[in-house]
């Protein structure tokens, strides 16, 4: 019972969640994993690329 109402809330935040609020969330997650500054800066680099890089119009999907 714990276990579905915990799946319950966990969907209902992911339904009620932007996609790009979602992604905002995974790259500040990622970020905050760098070791370094030099570490910090590269991923920070990486990130702008992966954004600056045309998608696929179905990649669009994906939050």
């Amino acid at each position: 019972m714990k276990a579905a109402m915990k799946m319950f809330r966990s969907l209902s935040v992911f339904l009620s969640t932007s996609a790009d609020a979602r992604r905002e969330a995974r790259q500040a997650n990622y970020l905050s994993q760098a070791t370094d500054l030099h570490d910090l800066e590269f991923r920070i680099r990486q990130l702008d690329r992966q954004q600056a890089r045309p998608a696929a119009s179905w990649m669009s999907l994906q939050g």
